[in-house]
């Protein structure tokens, strides 16, 4: 879908936002997301891996993109984030090494 027509089938009244929120947010927004400019939209991005969350801050943080460097849960205990050599395959999992 061309972005002029996302944005205009949102109807977004004027001096309105519109919240995303990215879980996982490694490497930043995805298309179509990442081409809407931020006049119309405000970014909470949630990114467990500290070292990426922090790029991702420096990179593209401001007042309508906040980056936050934890991992979402159903239950309130601490886990493990396993980082594998591909960065987008982390998990509280163990990896496969099959």
């Amino acid at each position: 879908m061309q972005i002029s027509k996302l944005i205009n089938s949102f109807n977004v009244p004027e001096n309105h936002h519109i919240a995303i929120v990215d879980v996982g947010a490694r490497w930043g927004a995805n298309p179509p997301w990442d081409q809407i400019s931020d006049e119309y939209v405000n970014y909470l991005c949630f990114e467990p891996d500290i070292d990426e969350c922090t790029r991702l801050m420096k990179k593209f943080g401001n007042s309508k993109i906040e980056y936050v460097a934890t991992a979402l849960s159903d239950s309130q205990k601490e886990h493990i984030l396993h980082l594998t050599e591909e960065p987008g395959c982390s998990s509280i999992y163990e990896p496969n090494k099959k």
